[in-house]
Formats: structure tokens, C-alpha cells, sequence
């Protein structure tokens, strides 16, 4: 385990940044550039549980991404979630690191 892992007020500040991403704009937001196939969200009303889940494991995996700079472990575990979850869960939503 690194620095990065054992670093709480990092986390912390990780998750909320993320929560303001998943509840609505707010500042300090890094620029993300990753591509994501929009036939992933589900179709129909934007606002049913299944589309807001999507979007927003979306962005949260995103934002780990973005913070983690595209270190899929540390984006896991900064996720609360097993490496294979998370990767498992790119393949689904088909999010790919955009060339710069």
C-alpha cells in the first residue's frame, strides 16, 4: 500500500469532489478527458434509477480515474471497489482515456 492509498484526507477530499460531479457542478473540478459510448445509459427517461445509477458510476469512475491519473489499482481502491469490479465496470460503460 503507497502513500496515495494510506493518505485519509486525500480520500476524502477525492469523494467529495466526486459527489459534487454526481450531484452537480461545483469548482475546483479537474478536467477529465475520457470518451464514453452514450449507448451504455440506458434509453428512455433520463431520470429512472437504472440511468441515474449509470451516470453516476460513471462519473465517480471518472473522477477516480482523472485524480488517479488513469492508475486503474489506486482508481479501485479509491473506489472502494476490487480491481476487477472496476474493470469490469469500463468495459460496460466502454469509458477509454480520449488521446491527447
Amino acid at each position: 500500500m503507497d502513500n496515495f492509498e494510506r493518505d485519509p484526507q486525500m480520500q476524502t477530499l477525492i469523494r467529495q469532489e466526486a459527489a459534487e460531479t454526481v450531484l452537480g457542478p461545483g469548482q475546483g473540478e479537474p478536467e477529465v478527458s475520457v470518451r464514453v459510448d452514450e449507448r451504455t445509459v440506458p434509453d428512455g427517461d433520463r431520470f429512472t434509477l437504472r440511468s441515474l445509477r449509470s451516470r453516476a458510476e460513471i462519473q465517480a469512475i471518472q473522477q477516480a480515474l482523472g485524480y488517479s491519473g488513469w492508475n486503474r489499482r489506486k482508481a479501485a481502491c479509491l473506489l472502494k471497489i476490487s480491481y476487477l469490479s472496476l474493470l469490469l465496470q469500463r468495459q460496460q460503460y466502454k469509458i477509454t482515456p480520449q488521446p491527447q
